[in-house]
C-alpha cells in the first residue's frame, strides 16, 4: 500500500521524554520512515501517563506544544480536517493530527473548548483505569454525570469520541450518550484474543451499525496474549471485524512507540505496507485493502 493512515502512535510521549525528534532515528514513527509511501497519515496521541494526575492538563499542553515543534520542524501538514488531510496528500506532504489518550487532562468543559482550538480531533475518555470521566478497563466505573456533559460537548466541538481503553460499562453509556460516530483508535478483537482491551463483537457491530471506526491495535499482547505475534496474528484480527461487517469499518491504529514489542516485520510505520503486501499475496480484494490503509480513515474524518 502506497497511502497509509494511522490513528494511535505515542511517538510524541517518547520524543518529550527521551529527546530526539521525528525526523529520523530509532522511533517507530518517524518522518524518514513515512517517506517509504506515497503519503502516511498520522494521529499522534498526548498520552497523559497516571504519573502525571497531578499535573495532566499540564503535562497534555507540553505534549502539544511538542506536537507543533516538531511537525514545523518537518515540515508535516497539521490536518484539522478530512479535506486537510486530502489536501496534505495531494500536495504530497505527510499529514498530522492531533489526539488526547486520557480524560484526566480535561479538568472543565471550557478545557475542551481550548483543546479544540488547539488542533484536538480525538480524545479517549480513559486510559484504562477509572477517572472523573468514565471507567476504565481495569475499573468498573460507568460514565459519570460530568462525563456524560464531556461527550455531549464533544459533539457540539466536532471531536471524536474514542472508546478505547473504556470497560464495557462505560462503553455502553458512552453509546447512549453520543450523537456522533464512534471511533476505537487502536483495540482489536476480544473474540481472537480474550484481553480486556480488546473489543467484543457487540461492542464492535455497535461501532459499524453507527458508521464509525476501529483501529486494528497490532500489540502482541493484544493479539494473541503473548508478547510474540506477526502479520498473521493481525490478519486474524482483520479477518474477524471483516466477519463481523467491518469492511467500512477497520483501519490501523498500530500503538506504535507506546508498547514494549512488536509483532515481527512490523516494527515501525515503515513496514505496515509489509501487512496489505501479505493480504494481496492472499487475496484480499485491493478495495478492502484500501479501505483498511486509509479510505476507512478518510470517511471517519470527513465527519470531524
Amino acid at each position: 500500500m502506497v497511502i497509509i493512515a494511522d490513528t494511535h502512535c505515542d511517538t510524541l510521549c517518547r520524543i518529550l521524554d527521551e529527546g530526539g525528534g521525528l525526523a529520523e532515528g530509532e522511533f517507530n514513527v518517524t518522518l524518514e520512515k513515512m517517506a517509504w509511501y506515497e503519503h502516511y497519515t498520522q494521529v499522534f496521541a498526548c498520552f497523559i501517563d497516571p504519573i502525571y494526575k497531578s499535573n495532566a492538563k499540564g503535562r497534555c499542553i507540553r505534549l502539544i506544544e511538542e506536537f507543533y515543534r516538531q511537525t514545523a520542524l518537518c515540515n508535516m501538514a497539521v490536518c484539522r480536517s478530512g479535506k486537510d488531510i486530502i489536501e496534505a496528500r495531494k500536495n504530497h506532504i505527510p499529514a498530522a493530527m492531533l489526539s488526547i489518550e486520557g480524560g484526566e487532562a480535561i479538568e472543565s468543559l471550557g478545557d475542551l473548548e481550548l483543546y479544540s482550538r488547539l488542533g484536538v480531533k480525538m480524545i479517549a475518555l480513559t486510559w484504562n483505569y477509572d477517572n472523573h470521566i468514565a471507567g476504565g478497563v481495569f475499573g468498573n466505573a460507568g460514565l459519570s454525570r460530568f462525563g456524560r456533559d464531556v461527550v455531549r460537548r464533544m459533539n457540539e466541538l466536532h471531536i471524536a469520541v474514542d472508546v478505547s481503553h473504556l470497560n464495557e460499562r462505560s462503553f455502553w453509556d458512552v453509546m447512549e450518550v453520543t450523537n456522533a460516530r464512534p471511533i476505537a483508535s487502536h483495540s482489536s478483537s476480544f473474540s481472537v484474543c480474550a484481553h480486556k482491551r480488546n473489543l467484543t463483537d457487540e461492542q464492535f457491530s455497535e461501532i459499524v451499525s453507527r458508521s464509525g471506526y476501529v483501529g486494528i491495535n497490532i500489540y502482541p499482547v493484544f493479539l494473541n496474549g503473548t508478547k510474540n505475534a506477526d502479520t498473521d496474528d493481525v490478519l486474524r484480527h482483520i479477518d474477524r471485524f471483516l466477519e463481523l461487517g467491518g469492511e467500512d469499518t477497520i483501519g490501523i491504529g498500530a500503538d506504535f512507540d507506546g508498547v514494549d514489542c512488536l509483532p515481527e516485520g512490523l516494527c515501525g510505520c515503515d513496514r505496515i505496507g509489509s501487512l496489505f503486501e501479505k493480504m494481496d499475496r492472499l487475496g484480499y480484494s485491493k478495495t478492502v485493502m484500501e479501505k483498511i490503509a486509509y479510505g476507512n480513515f478518510d470517511r471517519m474524518t470527513a465527519n470531524i
